[in-house]
């Protein structure tokens, strides 16, 4: 039987940006009648507004009874479950007892959104961007399948002209309080900033005259325009390297031709072999290595448009969906052992 996928897709923020691009290259790898969405914040909405009284737990387990039954109306394969649904243990089991292989893709912080750990048992795969302890524990419980697996480029317009760039640094993502340290300070400097993502509409400070969008929209353009594109943790990675994320943007500003400054953390260094980027240790650091990138600018932009081919033809969302059929290839071996075995 060829592989028919149910994707739940993300119900919030950049999750959910980054889940409908995975759904796009499934269709278009898989075949669209292959491919069925289960669209988690619709259906939340719906149940949220038939409900007499506001019940979020009401909704989720309304929710849940849909997703498996479309599921198995679909005659599904595979479930891929996307970061941040709100999709049970309880039907997990039930849809792997059914023989549906069920895997996750979770593209967030395990230190903040941490679900994981009540659901990760019911997962035949589980793909995360992450090592530290998503790994541990699928080293411990052989039965869920760990995999290494990073964000990608949503391959936004070629990179704009060296006269075109009209701002320093671009910085995409939630304000925190680290983040608001590290860009005001590049700001003290005299650095031209473009900032956006949710929440910054709700900022008072002097960083207001930098930011041009408080929604989670396709911002290529504006990075496309800045010579240095800037990854920031939520939090400061000084207490805890070794576990610190780096944003999916990163592969944006890769591919928008931006120079990438990144916090200096070892998955940086791991995820981005093969390209140029640069590094920095603390806000006190940054905005040296700013005026450095700047002051070399002629060999940077021959270098980020280095990294922009690179990003196109190795980095895509295509090439990661390509990977998760790979590894549901291996899900699926080891599931048909254990129905052999009786397992």
């Amino acid at each position: 039987m060829m592989p028919r996928w149910f994707i739940a897709l993300s119900p919030d923020g950049a999750a959910r940006s980054a889940g409908e691009s995975i759904i796009a290259a499934f269709r278009e790898i898989a075949g669209g009648d292959s491919v069925k969405t289960f669209d988690t914040l619709a259906y939340r909405t719906a149940f949220q507004k038939l409900l007499a009284a506001p019940d979020d737990t009401m909704a989720a387990d309304l929710l849940n009874q849909s997703l498996i039954v479309q599921c198995l109306d679909f005659r599904a394969t595979h479930l891929l479950v996307l970061a941040l649904c709100p999709i049970t243990l309880f039907s997990l089991d039930l849809l792997r007892r059914q023989g549906v292989i069920t895997m996750h893709w979770f593209y967030e912080d395990f230190r903040r959104a941490a679900y994981w750990k009540d659901v990760i048992a019911g997962y035949d795969l589980f793909c995360a961007v992450q090592r530290g302890a998503v790994e541990a524990w699928c080293k411990a419980h052989p039965s869920t399948h760990y995999a290494l697996l990073p964000t990608a480029a949503s391959l936004p317009p070629p990179a704009a002209g060296p006269e075109e760039k009209t701002v320093d640094v671009a910085f995409i993502g939630l304000p925190s309080e680290y983040r608001i340290d590290v860009l005001e300070n590049l700001a003290a400097h005299g650095i031209s900033l473009a900032v956006a993502g949710s929440g910054w509409e709700s900022y008072r400070g002097s960083l207001q005259p930098f930011i041009r969008s408080g929604k989670w929209t396709d911002h290529a353009a504006m990075v496309g325009s800045a010579r240095i594109g800037i990854n920031l943790s939520k939090d400061d990675p000084a207490d805890n390297r070794a576990d610190t994320q780096i944003s999916p943007r990163v592969y944006d500003i890769l591919a928008a031709g931006a120079v990438l400054l990144t916090e200096d953390v070892p998955l940086a260094h791991e995820l981005l072999r093969g390209y140029r980027f640069h590094v920095f240790t603390d806000r006190k650091d940054a905005p040296a290595k700013v005026r450095a990138i700047i002051a070399d600018w002629k060999a940077e932009k021959a270098a980020a448009e280095s990294n922009r081919a690179r990003a196109a033809s190795q980095d895509t969302y295509g090439h990661r969906v390509r990977r998760i059929i790979d590894l549901a290839g291996g899900c699926g071996a080891r599931d048909a052992g254990r129905r052999h075995s009786g397992a």
